[in-house]
């Protein structure tokens, strides 16, 4: 899917308890837990390690991502982008990518993913 951004971005919405923050080296393995949790009953998947979490980043776009924390800090959601510079000459324009986008069960159906998205696509822009 993809999304041209030099046309008008939507706000990001507001969600009663919680903000969203760049991507920060020290929320780096909570998000792996939440990400864990997120995925848990998706099929085919498996919890990730800390060792497969870094080594699933090689690619890692750390200015591009943004993680959604409840008003306690807990990690509720969490966008994590790449970006392929190699693939930038060819293509003819830069690009990134929402490598992972996930909500914690209970804070889903709260526009936590748009927040998240709209954050994420302000960056690309």
């Amino acid at each position: 899917m993809r999304r041209p951004l030099d046309v008008a971005l939507p706000d990001v919405p507001d969600v009663d308890g919680l903000r969203v923050v760049p991507w920060a080296p020290e929320l780096d393995d909570a998000v792996r837990v939440a990400h864990n949790e997120v995925f848990a009953d998706h099929w085919g998947s498996e919890p990730r390690t800390p060792e497969q979490w870094a080594r699933s980043k090689a690619m890692f776009a750390p200015t591009w991502s943004f993680v959604a924390l409840d008003d306690a800090g807990e990690v509720v959601g969490y966008a994590v982008s790449g970006r392929y510079e190699e693939d930038w000459p060819a293509a003819g324009y830069p690009s990134g990518y929402t490598e992972l986008l996930g909500v914690r069960r209970a804070w889903r159906g709260r526009r936590v993913a748009v927040a998240l998205l709209t954050a994420v696509m302000r960056a690309y822009a």
